[in-house]
């Protein structure tokens, strides 16, 4: 299912769900394959891999299960209050609990609660509001001066 513009989701099942625009996810949304591109907001997405751009304002979620997220903000923020994931990549976002085996994280990324195996850190500009679980950490980016 590919849409454009304004849509309202509720309760959809399909292959793949493709939307670029305004959005709203009332209930549980369900594919093998999900990519929300714009802002809007929604219950929860369940999927093998989900890519959520805010290419607008904001994109609001309150649950994320997938085996790969990637939540990127790119001219707003993503906003989700918990996420499980096996690898999850984030990039401008808030996250209110995170699950995973790998997490990602890049520029201006925000995380309340970390339960992680390995954590890869490209940006110097992750905050943390609690301490992190994380086992294994790898640094890929240099400060120089």
């Amino acid at each position: 299912m590919i849409t454009f513009g304004t849509r309202v989701f509720e309760n959809v099942k399909d292959k793949e769900i493709v939307h670029f625009g305004k959005f709203k996810i009332r209930g549980l949304c369900v594919a093998d394959t999900v990519l929300l591109y714009g802002s809007g907001s929604g219950d929860w997405v369940v999927g093998d891999t989900c890519l959520i751009l805010a290419a607008g304002r904001l994109v609001r979620l309150r649950r994320l299960d997938c085996v790969k997220a990637f939540l990127l903000g790119l001219r707003g923020k993503v906003v989700v209050d918990a996420v499980s994931a096996e690898l999850a990549f984030f990039k401008k976002a808030v996250v209110g609990s995170l699950r995973a085996e790998t997490a990602v994280f890049g520029q201006e990324t925000l995380v309340g609660f970390v339960e992680s195996r390995r954590a890869v850190f490209l940006d110097p500009h992750v905050w943390f509001k609690n301490e992190p679980s994380i086992n294994v950490v790898e640094y890929r980016y240099s400060v120089t001066g």
